[in-house]
């Protein structure tokens, strides 16, 4: 029995010097010279650098490699703040309830310049709805801005479902009015 052993040499230079990264592509044609997609993950943010047409092979790993250090010092990624002051209940028309308790969709980590500390947020929403109204159906958006820039909006749910009013639930109500004169 013969024991051979086989060693096999990673040339990419991205992943044996940098533990953060977390893939890439590389290739090469005589027309449109060297290039390189690379995603590093630092923390929670991920970067992806592309090089398109370098002379030759280290010129775009290290390129890239300078892209993505340029993203990772000059970037943050935040979560979008929203104040449960916003939240308050939202009118319904013709529902068996009155109103119907608000929540905003998935909030996910927005990448800003690092010397940004202040995003405005933007809550848009009808005066009222109609029933019925079902549990996570999208009422309105709530938008989060850099100045005039659209950095990410995300839907406002209702948290409940709210059924609409018919002849029997109307003649409840008005029995219970007349009965608290």
């Amino acid at each position: 029995m013969r024991r051979e052993e086989t060693e096999l040499v990673n040339e990419n230079i991205l992943t044996r010097t940098d533990d953060t990264s977390i893939g890439f592509k590389a290739c090469h044609t005589e027309t449109d010279g060297w290039s390189l997609a690379a995603g590093a993950k630092r923390n929670s943010m991920t970067c992806i650098a592309v090089v398109i047409g370098c002379a030759n092979d280290d010129d775009r790993y290290a390129l890239a490699k300078s892209l993505l250090r340029k993203e990772f010092a000059g970037w943050k990624v935040v979560q979008p703040a929203f104040s449960a002051e916003f939240l308050y209940p939202m009118t319904v028309h013709g529902g068996v309830e009155d109103a119907v308790l608000i929540e905003p969709g998935e909030l996910q980590g927005i990448v800003i310049p690092k010397d940004c500390n202040n995003l405005e947020t933007v809550l848009v929403l009808p005066k009222f709805m109609d029933a019925p109204i079902k549990k996570g159906q999208k009422l309105g958006t709530v938008a989060f801005y850099q100045g005039d820039t659209l950095l990410y909006e995300t839907a406002v749910l209702a948290t409940e479902n709210v059924g609409k009013r018919n002849f029997w639930d109307a003649l409840s109500k008005i029995a219970v009015k007349m009965h608290e004169l």
